[in-house]
């Protein structure tokens, strides 16, 4: 019987890292239902979300504007159970949705980046609309971007109503779901509105949601007013969910030590997934972490550093626990320029969340601390990706892949290259794509040689080809009268 196997621990494809144990897990659970329970989250002036978690049971202490909520336990844990395990990623293009349920892990650009290294310039500048559009088009060629992560901020559009201009340009240039910051609840309307122009309504959304709400507290244990108000919208929406990712900086914003900042986070997060399933119950959920740690000498997050893969690993593994979908921001750099830094550090914690089991793994292209997006780094990235899915299918353990027979045939001094089973799964192989695996006298005669160019090369090319599907002249003349009431 030829059945397929995998050496190493597999989660439904391939390699594993397990980085805690089960009882590790229920630990760092039981270490942040107490914080929860005896510390609190702060509320900040928002009286809804007060009232909707006094109802179910939780202690609300007004403060001037704010209010400390402790939860407890029980219904951390139903909630908990109430969050659907498997997510349907809706795109405005059919074949492109895509499925959460822990067996496969996507990558993603990073947001909202605010400076961008232009493609044709080299030069640094704030980010655009166009740019917005660009790099979502950009990812709609790719299959290795399942999901379309707001990549840079709209700073052209007006004061306040960058994200709405990002949703208009995201949603045009890419048929893949989109994961997208609405700001605030205005903002959030604007969104929803433009998403239904785009699919034929509201009961249409609700079948086919085209984008989730990234959301993130403020550490360390509060909750904004614009983050609650985003949540309760979203939750409310038919088809609506919510990528809440808290951006801990540990030394800074919450505890020095790993395990400290994984508590905080998961009180964090477990606060956002309460709000959403008490306002509707199964709303999506996504697990997201932004979480560094602070480099203590010169007071910057240590974008790039182990411990910002080892914070991932650990809210995949958290994310396992509670049967939700993860994702993460394991590939920026605190590099200036796409160098030998940058593949360090993207390969070293990219490979890390992706062997935790990550649904999705964002920040492709980003530099500076998750400020800078280059073209080149993000195409160096998505060739770090594949090799990456490369080592994630495992090493499978049918009978043509042990090839005994073969070895049989082939016996002691003998060669395979010429034989069929060479050629039937050759193709197997991760292919180099950009990296370099020729003869120096093969590299001598590339133009250009260097790697930073032929990447950024690569991304115009593909800019210049690609068509994302086409928008409708009825929908565009939509969405342009909802822009126009916002801005008028």
């Amino acid at each position: 019987m030829d059945t397929p196997q995998t050496i190493g621990a597999r989660m439904g494809r391939g390699w594993r890292l397990d980085s805690f144990t089960p009882d590790d897990l229920d630990r760092i659970h039981a270490a942040t239902l107490q914080v929860m329970e005896d510390v609190g989250v702060v509320i900040e002036d928002c009286e809804e979300a007060l009232e909707i978690y006094s109802s179910a049971g939780a202690r609300v202490e007004r403060r001037d504007g704010e209010a400390l909520v402790k939860f407890p336990a029980a219904v951390v844990d139903d909630c908990i159970r109430w969050a659907p395990r498997t997510i349907e990623l809706r795109g405005r293009r059919p074949e492109n949705d895509y499925t959460a349920d822990g067996s496969q892990v996507s990558f993603a650009p990073m947001g909202e980046l605010v400076q961008i290294v232009d493609p044709a310039e080299g030069t640094i500048r704030p980010t655009t609309q166009q740019d917005s559009a660009d790099i979502a088009r950009l990812c709609d060629a790719l299959d290795d971007v399942a999901v379309m992560h707001r990549p840079v901020a709209s700073l052209d559009a007006p004061v306040g109503l960058h994200p709405v201009f990002n949703a208009e340009s995201l949603f045009a240039n890419t048929g893949k779901h989109v994961f997208i910051g609405p700001g605030d609840a205005a903002c959030l309307a604007a969104i929803i509105r433009i998403a239904f122009a785009h699919v034929g309504g509201p009961e249409a959304f609700a079948e086919r949601p085209i984008f989730t709400s990234i959301v993130a507290p403020v550490s360390p244990l509060k909750i904004g007013k614009d983050c609650a108000e985003m949540v309760i919208g979203s939750a409310r929406l038919a088809g609506g969910g919510i990528y809440c990712a808290p951006a801990i900086v540990g030394g800074a914003t919450g505890p020095v030590t790993l395990a400290g900042s994984i508590v905080c986070t998961n009180a964090e997060f477990l606060s956002a997934l309460v709000l959403a399933q008490l306002v509707r119950r199964g709303s999506r959920v996504l697990y997201a972490n932004s979480s560094a740690v602070m480099d203590l000498r010169t007071a910057n997050h240590a974008y790039g550093a182990p411990e910002m893969g080892m914070l991932d690993a650990a809210t995949a593994a958290l994310a396992h626990r509670y049967e939700l979908p993860s994702a993460l921001s394991s590939f920026p750099s605190a590099s200036k320029e796409a160098d030998a830094q940058t593949g360090y550090e993207s390969a070293m914690n990219g490979l890390l969340a992706a062997l935790a089991g990550a649904d999705f793994i964002n920040g492709l292209g980003a530099l500076d601390f998750a400020l800078t997006f280059d073209y080149a780094k993000f195409m160096l990235d998505v060739e770090c990706v594949r090799q990456i899915k490369a080592v994630l299918r495992g090493v499978p353990l049918t009978d043509s892949h042990l090839a005994l027979d073969v070895i049989e045939e082939i016996g002691p001094g003998g060669q395979y290259l010429a034989h069929k089973h060479t050629t039937r799964h050759m193709r197997e192989l991760a292919p180099p794509g950009l990296f370099d695996r020729q003869s120096r006298q093969a590299w001598n005669r590339l133009e250009p040689r260097d790697i930073v160019q032929r990447a950024r090369l690569e991304a115009r090319e593909i800019l210049a080809n690609h068509e994302p599907p086409p928008v409708p002249d009825d929908t565009q003349a939509e969405i342009r009268e909802i822009i126009a009431e916002l801005t008028s």
